[in-house]
């Protein structure tokens, strides 16, 4: 049973190596070549697998970027589910925790989320992390009290103006930090809460 065990443990360090290996080289050849460039054949070569091998662990180069995804975005799951966990915590205080734990993954992954964001052939992958980003800060404002038709409309303003400051930022447009950007989007939720969630909304209800 021992040796049987020590088995398994050879196998699954030979399998966490050449997976390690297959996603490294990928995120090393996506810095210099587009999405259509990449291929199984050259990536395996390049981490001295075979064909079969590559295809023993990943149906494709997709099956790759989404392994890459959640290994990068698991720091990120962590520090909501610690969020989530803790009761009576301002709204304004959660906003600034999720940004932050955005901030942070972008920090600790700078170079491949910048050539997902800035080469167009990445568009799906990069699709991925925005529907994550989008999904992190409008779950939150959904939890507000208001529910009326100008909420979902604003999310999707908020949402979208603060993702492009990101894009800026990516494609070094202007001089903002990560923080800053965090900074100025809690100001800007902060500002126009009242009047387009709550007074705005009643504006509107009362004209009905």
């Amino acid at each position: 049973m021992a040796r049987k065990y020590k088995c398994m443990k050879q196998i699954d360090r030979r399998t966490r190596k050449t997976k390690e290996a297959i996603k490294s080289e990928l995120m090393k050849q996506m810095l210099v070549l587009k999405y259509n460039e990449l291929t199984v054949a050259g990536i395996s070569e390049a981490a001295d697998i075979s064909r079969r091998t590559f295809y023993l662990h990943y149906q494709d180069i997709d099956d790759v970027f989404r392994e890459i995804f959640e290994e990068i975005n698991a720091p990120l799951y962590l520090g909501m589910e610690n969020l989530e966990k803790k009761e009576g915590l301002d709204e304004d205080y959660i906003l600034g925790e999720i940004f932050r734990l955005i901030n942070e993954t972008i920090e600790r992954n700078t170079a491949y989320l910048t050539r997902l964001a800035t080469e167009q052939s990445y568009f799906n992958v990069q699709m991925r992390h925005i529907d994550l980003m989008k999904r992190l800060i409008s779950t939150h404002l959904k939890n507000l009290d208001d529910k009326s038709s100008i909420h979902s409309i604003y999310i999707d303003y908020y949402i979208t103006g603060i993702l492009e400051l990101y894009f800026q930022w990516y494609r070094h447009e202007h001089d903002l930090t990560l923080d800053d950007i965090r900074t100025f989007a809690l100001g800007i939720i902060k500002a126009d809460r009242k009047y387009c969630l709550i007074d705005y909304a009643g504006e509107v209800e009362s004209r009905r």
